[in-house]
């Protein structure tokens, strides 16, 4: 057995808290018989939905950040980190901001309108989709970026001697030696996507039984005040929180 120090100390203090939090979730979602059958079979419903969006999301993000990200580690034109910067702008606000300024780009601006008029985005699965990837997109950038910055210039030079052009040595060559680093930005722009209330609130409205994710659910059950749904909405999302996190954490070693 390791030295008992006061720094191992801490760090079990803080496990053991945390267990015993979770442990309180989880107790009460298996303890207690559900009150209303008919709300447990929502909660189901409303977690789907969130793997749901949140693979659509992680897929769409991953098609347009890839590309991108790749440009900018390669690129040293003036006004880059100033294009770059507003590209992450969704980063720093907070989701619910960043809903209501698309909210307000598909109500009042021509384009806006004619894409949801076209599309119905607003108060559906696809407003879902779209809040979640612009939230996740800044994420996917930051991180894709600083991996291809550590793509050494001479592997490109190696690529285009070999007939490659600069898109089709990432695609080829690049990505499938990065695999398991993309793989972890995946489940990053996943993670984001999934615990996303405020924005997919707001485009998707939170209608029950069509747009209703599952930290929307976590809010609605609050305010009708069933504590053992609560903890079994909670417990789910622990859960798959844990699953992504633990993935994420293997494919760092």
């Amino acid at each position: 057995m390791g030295e008992l120090t006061p720094l191992s100390l801490v760090v079990g203090f803080i496990i053991a808290f945390e267990l015993i939090v979770l442990a309180t979730v989880f107790y009460l979602s298996i303890s207690s018989l559900p009150s209303n059958p008919e709300l447990f079979k929502e909660v189901r419903d409303s977690t789907i939905l969130s793997v749901e969006t949140s693979l659509i999301t992680t897929l769409v993000v991953l098609m347009l950040s890839i590309p991108v990200s790749y440009w900018f580690s390669r690129q040293n034109l003036k006004g880059k980190h100033a294009l770059r910067a507003l590209l992450s702008i969704p980063y720093i606000l907070s989701p619910s901001a960043s809903g209501l300024i698309l909210l307000i780009f598909l109500v009042k601006n021509p384009l806006g309108r004619t894409l949801n008029d076209s599309f119905e985005i607003v108060n559906d699965f696809k407003g879902i989709v779209l809040a979640q990837s612009f939230l996740a997109f800044p994420i996917a950038l930051i991180y894709f970026t600083a991996l291809f910055k550590t793509i050494p210039p001479s592997l490109e030079e190696v690529a285009r001697t070999l007939g490659y052009g600069r898109l089709e040595a990432l695609y080829r060559i690049f990505l499938p030696s990065l695999k398991p680093q993309v793989v972890s930005g995946a489940l990053l722009v996943f993670a984001r996507a999934f615990g996303d209330f405020g924005a997919s609130l707001i485009l998707g409205g939170g209608i029950r039984g069509r747009t209703v994710t599952l930290p929307i659910a976590l809010y609605f059950i609050n305010q009708y005040g069933d504590i053992v749904l609560l903890a079994y909405a909670l417990s789910s999302y622990v859960l798959i929180a844990y699953l992504i996190l633990f993935l994420t954490s293997i494919l760092e070693r």
